[in-house]
């Protein structure tokens, strides 16, 4: 069993015992985990595809003190980069650029 087979259970047959009792509880414990491990899942894709829009680049770039710069690309998207200030003794530098589809409105 591992993070990405959590459909596995026990489904233990036989007498109805503590032994049983005990696999049954275990079983329904897996599927409450297994349900949290797709609910994470969903969470994680629905917010990643919600940060790579246009508008999520400039709320990030404006908490941060710095402007994004579109640019249209010939295949009717758009590309936004990026330059966040970073203190110099942090060692870091943190540079992001994104291509992203654009949504034309009828």
């Amino acid at each position: 069993m591992s993070a990405n087979q959590l459909s596995e259970r026990l489904a233990l047959t036989g007498p109805k015992d503590e032994i049983t009792q005990l696999a049954d509880t275990f079983d329904a414990m897996m599927d409450r985990v297994e349900h949290a491990f797709d609910a994470q899942r969903r969470f994680i894709a629905n917010a990643s595809h919600e940060l790579r829009t246009p508008l999520a680049a400039a709320a990030v770039a404006e908490a941060h003190g710095a402007a994004p710069s579109f640019a249209a690309q010939p295949s009717g998207g758009l590309t936004v980069a990026l330059h966040l200030p970073v203190p110099a003794e942090s060692g870091w530098a943190v540079s992001s650029q994104t291509a992203l589809p654009t949504h034309r409105m009828r």
